[in-house]
C-alpha cells in the first residue's frame, strides 16, 4: 500500500517536473525569438537609415528640411538604443559603424551648406518644437480656474453690496413716508 502511494506520489512529481521543464525551454525558445526579432529590428533601423540619410541629400527638399529629417533619422537611432554591443559579427559591428558616419557626414554636410538667413529659420523652428504644450496647457488651465474664482467672488461682493444699496434705499424711503405720515 505504501509503495503505491510513494509511486503515485513519485509520477505526479515527475509530471509537474517535465511539465516545468517543457516550459522552460518554451519561455526559452521566446527568449530567443525575441531577441532575434529586436536584432532584426535594430538592423533594420540601420540599413534604413543609411538609405534614408541618402536620399534626403540628394532631394530637392529645402536645406532646412533636411537638416530636420537627417536630425529625425538620428533620433530614431538613438531611440533604438543600439549599440556594437548588440551584434555578434564583426561586418554587422562595422556596418552599423559606418551607417552611424554617413548619417552624421550627411548632416555636416547640410549644415554647412546653411544660408545664415536658413540657420534663423532653424532656430526659430527649434524654439517652437521646444515648447512644451502640456505644460501651457496646465498652467493656463489653473490661471483659468483662478480667474474663474475670482470672478465669482467679485459677483458675490457685487451682490452684496446690491443687496446692501437696496436695503439703504428701502430704509430711506420708509424714513421719508414716516416724516410725511408723522
Amino acid at each position: 500500500m505504501r509503495r503505491t502511494g510513494y509511486r503515485k506520489k513519485l509520477a505526479v512529481i515527475n509530471i509537474a517536473t517535465q511539465d516545468e521543464r517543457e516550459k522552460r525551454t518554451i519561455l526559452k525558445e521566446e527568449k530567443e525569438d525575441l531577441l532575434k526579432s529586436e536584432l532584426n529590428d535594430k538592423k533594420d533601423a540601420i540599413f534604413n537609415a543609411r538609405g534614408d540619410s541618402k536620399e534626403i541629400v540628394e532631394s530637392e527638399a529645402d536645406a532646412v528640411e533636411k537638416l530636420f529629417k537627417l536630425n529625425a533619422i538620428i533620433a530614431s537611432l538613438i531611440g533604438a538604443n543600439i549599440t556594437s554591443k548588440d551584434f555578434d559579427e564583426q561586418r554587422d559591428k562595422q556596418y552599423a559603424k559606418d551607417t552611424n558616419e554617413i548619417v552624421y557626414s550627411c548632416l555636416d554636410e547640410i549644415d554647412q551648406s546653411l544660408t545664415d538667413e536658413q540657420r534663423e529659420d532653424v532656430k526659430t523652428i527649434t524654439e517652437i518644437l521646444a515648447v512644451d504644450e502640456d505644460t501651457q496647457i496646465k498652467t493656463l488651465s489653473s490661471q483659468l480656474q483662478a480667474a474663474k474664482k475670482n470672478v465669482k467672488s467679485l459677483e458675490k461682493r457685487i451682490e452684496t453690496a446690491t443687496q446692501a444699496k437696496n436695503d439703504g434705499t428701502k430704509g430711506s424711503l420708509e424714513a421719508i413716508k414716516e416724516i410725511k405720515t408723522g
